[in-house]
């Protein structure tokens, strides 16, 4: 149970600094366009590109979003930037 609650704090502490985006067909069919190796990553980059306030991408993939015009960082550097502000 402990795990669950701490999971819930975490995830409610990461969500004031996150926004999450919805994906449709028009962004599915932008993804099969682009040149992503694995597919949930160019959905995710077109889906990015297509909402045009995003800031950066998180993932722990870096070199999969070799062509990506949005600046990329890590969770772990991600974590590293919130702790300092």
């Amino acid at each position: 149970m402990y795990i669950i609650a701490k999971t819930i704090v975490i995830l409610k502490t990461l969500l004031k600094w996150i926004a999450l985006a919805g994906t449709g067909k028009e962004k599915i069919l932008k993804a099969l366009q682009n040149d992503f190796a694995i597919f949930e990553d160019g959905i995710q980059y077109a889906t990015a590109l297509h909402l045009g306030q995003v800031d950066l991408i998180l993932t722990r993939n870096i070199k999969d979003f070799k062509k990506s015009e949005l600046p990329l960082m890590t969770p772990v550097d991600f974590l590293k930037l919130v702790k300092t502000v």
